[in-house]
């Protein structure tokens, strides 16, 4: 599937005639690239006001908080409760923000990252996000197309955007669902209303040709039919189409670090980004990174010459010392930029680096992780394990 336009848009699907009256269909989109996003205005699926379910709950898992000159280390006792963690400040960022202003932006990294923020998908804090709000960038990507393994986006969509299970609100108001039905797809789940205790399918009305209901279906698309006796539940992060900026994965490396980098200075046109009154660099809100056992972070590696880049928004890099070798990444300048920066380190392997950086006798050599410098706060989450020597 052509993955270079808007996030959340489903493919059409061929519909016979409907054997139940339908009060509207909704068709989403696929994911664009950077520039094809800024064309498009989309409209929230998720009808409810997410105020209304801000999150309360406070955590009662082993953490340890301290602030060492270089932000607040967090520690935690398993990568479970990290992940906990992270999805309450990821949270209560968002809410700060967003009741301060109409847009919220949000960079993402790839590798374990993901996986921790999975989270924040669940309740309670899925419900206490204006993800309408939101807007969601790349530290850096690979230069692959954008259903490879090695995509950063694809990652990010397995692993958090496509997550999350949310009632969409009908005309005729919620529906009590009294049973699920489930297709090989994880965008959505079906379930039909009765007046007795066996769902019955109108599947004449919402699959493709072939033997079984949605059998046409493949991950990505979807169908939301809403119609009287229909409820349906769609599995995704409720951003809305063309807030997702995804690389242009049809363009060179240098090409696509250009391409991204003229989105965002269109997007600081359209104050949707600030620009930093330090640095004349975009200032994101929120980053959200992870580093390498190398201590690297984006796609900035130890002793590389692109550390050390002050002058462009995104680069690109033909020779990363890990595959695949042909990347684009957000500069430090950049980085550094942004308001709030959580770096999110797993496992015993990360250690080392870790102590290089925070440890009480630091290397000599500053590793790219030690760089790293928001102009408001900095938080390292750490498991038991990634903290072990410092």
């Amino acid at each position: 599937m052509d993955c270079s336009r808007s996030l959340l848009s489903f493919a059409s699907v061929r519909r016979s005639q409907p054997s139940i009256p339908l009060i509207s269909p909704l068709v989403a989109q696929k994911p664009r690239s950077c520039t094809l996003a800024l064309r498009s205005k989309g409209v929230p699926l998720i009808c409810s006001n997410p105020k209304k379910f801000r999150a309360r709950t406070r955590s009662s898992m082993a953490e340890v908080t301290a602030d060492n000159g270089k932000g607040k280390v967090k520690v935690f006792d398993s990568e479970e409760e990290v992940a906990v963690g992270l999805a309450k400040y990821t949270a209560d960022i968002s809410n700060k923000i967003t009741n301060e202003k109409s847009s919220f932006t949000v960079v993402l990294s790839g590798g374990s990252l993901i996986h921790s923020l999975r989270k924040l998908v669940e309740a309670p804090y899925i419900d206490s996000i204006e993800w309408g709000k939101w807007h969601v960038f790349w530290v850096d990507e690979r230069v692959v197309p954008k259903d490879h393994v090695d995509s950063n986006y694809k990652l990010a969509y397995d692993g958090f955007l496509s997550k999350g299970s949310r009632m969409v609100k009908l005309g005729l108001g919620h529906f009590l669902v009294r049973s699920i039905w489930r297709h090989s797809s994880p965008q959505c789940s079906l379930a039909v209303v009765t007046s007795g205790n066996e769902p019955k399918f109108a599947s004449s009305s919402l699959h493709d040709a072939g033997d079984t209901p949605f059998s046409g279906w493949k991950v990505g698309t979807g169908l939301v039919v809403m119609g009287f006796g229909i409820f349906v539940i769609v599995h995704f992060v409720p951003i809305p189409p063309g807030q997702v900026y995804a690389i242009n994965d049809a363009l060179s490396a240098e090409g696509a670090a250009d391409d991204y980098e003229t989105c965002l200075k269109h997007l600081v046109t359209t104050g949707v980004l600030q620009v930093s009154a330090k640095t004349g660099f975009p200032k994101f809100d929120l980053m959200l990174l992870g580093m390498g056992p190398d201590g690297h972070v984006a796609s900035l590696f130890p002793g590389h010459p692109l550390v050390k880049e002050n002058k462009k928004w995104v680069t690109f890099i033909k020779d990363s010392p890990k595959p695949p070798p042909e990347r684009i990444t957000f500069t430090f300048p950049v980085i550094n930029s942004s308001a709030y920066i959580a770096m999110v380190v797993v496992g015993a392997g990360k250690a080392s680096a870790i102590e290089a950086t925070l440890g009480k006798s630091p290397n000599s050599e500053v590793l790219p992780v030690g760089m790293v410098s928001p102009e408001d706060e900095m938080t390292w989450f750490f498991d038991k394990q990634a903290a072990s020597k410092i």
